[in-house]
């Protein structure tokens, strides 16, 4: 084969990889595709949950995994806990101690329940930690807690997602 006839394949399998067609011989996953939906709420935090369900869609949709109209195997994700820790504790003028930033860790898992002829599965619980800086202002701090909990959600889901579908997690950065 030519150099440039070989280029001119790759080129076309490059360029139809990401319009949803897939290879003839590809493995097909017996529970795919998948719905993500929410699971019983153990938390109070929406946000967590929401970002979760959305990095979970996005990861399965980058497999091609991801149902169209809501049909196939529902991908439960469950937020288990949302922590809070203070992160680099300093003296401040007036001798009280003060937080110079905080740790949010997101815990949850994902299940995934198919028909009597294709096995569960579950991601077991997985975390996920975002530190943001502490704010004066109770207003910003409110939004800063809430953009760490949908970057850090967003990363659980994916995480979660991969886990389900048998990928190898590359774990926390």
């Amino acid at each position: 084969m030519k150099a440039w006839t070989r280029a001119l394949f790759f080129a076309a399998a490059a360029r139809s990889a990401g319009c949803g067609y897939a290879w003839a011989f590809a493995p097909h996953d017996a529970l795919g595709p998948f719905t993500v939906i929410a699971g019983e709420a153990k938390t109070p935090d929406a946000t967590a949950i929401t970002a979760a369900i959305e990095g979970a869609q996005r990861e399965l949709s980058r497999a091609g995994q991801l149902s169209a109209r809501g049909e196939g195997t529902a991908l439960t994700i469950t937020i288990v806990r949302v922590e809070e820790r203070s992160e680099g504790i300093a003296g401040g003028a007036d001798a009280a101690p003060r937080a110079r930033g905080i740790r949010l860790t997101i815990v949850g898992r994902a299940t995934a329940r198919g028909a009597e002829t294709a096995s569960a599965r579950d991601s077991g619980e997985l975390e996920v930690t975002e530190v943001f800086a502490r704010s004066e202002s109770a207003a910003v701090g409110v939004l800063g807690r809430d953009e760490a909990a949908r970057r850090a959600g967003r990363r659980l889901g994916e995480r979660l997602a991969r886990r389900v579908l048998g990928e190898v997690d590359p774990g926390e950065p």
